[in-house]
């Protein structure tokens, strides 16, 4: 049994958005998908030392792209839910079955998704920019897992 590890890197950049996007596309890339994503993050395991995708596999995630209504549940585990999605009403109660549970909210980010291609690759570049982190750039390469 071959099991496929996505090996995937992230560097937060120094100028601005439209610098690495006009740097992009004039060397042939292009912009072809955008969204916006909030995602709520929960643990009630440590992550001091831990990777970016070692910690996210330690916690659930909720996820909401482009502001539709509700959360995509992720990682869920052993807890009970009636669906996968949680709605705005249904976050509190939610929230307070995690906190009986020793929970913490530990990660709540939002982030504007901008992803780039050009014929020829086999993964694509994304930026992303993150409140209260910066512009982050994320590549992987299929190659490679």
């Amino acid at each position: 049994m071959i099991i496929m590890i996505i090996i995937e890197v992230g560097f937060l950049l120094e100028k601005n958005f439209e610098y690495y996007d006009n740097l992009l596309k004039s060397n042939g890339l292009e912009n072809d998908f955008n969204c916006i994503t909030h995602d709520i993050y929960y643990t009630n395991q440590d992550l001091d030392g831990l990777s970016e995708n070692q910690m996210k596999n330690k916690c659930i995630r909720l996820r909401n792209v482009n502001f539709k209504e509700g959360y995509q549940v992720q990682n869920i585990r052993d807890f009970e839910i009636e669906n996968d999605i949680l709605f705005e009403d249904e976050l509190q109660s939610f929230e307070n079955k995690l906190f009986q549970k020793n929970f913490e909210k530990v990660f709540d980010t939002c982030k504007k998704d901008h992803h780039y291609f050009k014929n020829g690759m086999n993964s694509k570049v994304q930026l992303q920019e993150i409140e209260d982190i910066g512009l982050v750039v994320y590549y992987d390469n299929s190659n490679y897992y």
